[in-house]
């Protein structure tokens, strides 16, 4: 079975917010047997002025 990905560009608007979804996003995550690869809060932009985080997660299979 293919390994699925999660590619995410997020802009946060609310820290607090963002903070506490991820208390709960980071147990449902790791139920599904997924893996943060990257979480970066601040990634490199070459082109243009987009900021945010950039969050990659692999899963075991696609069918989770």
């Amino acid at each position: 079975m293919p390994k699925g990905y999660l590619v995410a560009h997020i802009r946060v608007h609310d820290a607090e917010g963002f903070k506490k979804f991820g208390e709960i996003a980071m147990p449902a995550i790791a139920e599904y047997g997924g893996k943060v690869l990257v979480r970066n809060p601040n990634p490199e932009v070459r082109e243009g002025s987009d900021s945010g985080v950039a969050i990659v997660i692999e899963f075991e299979s696609i069918e989770n």
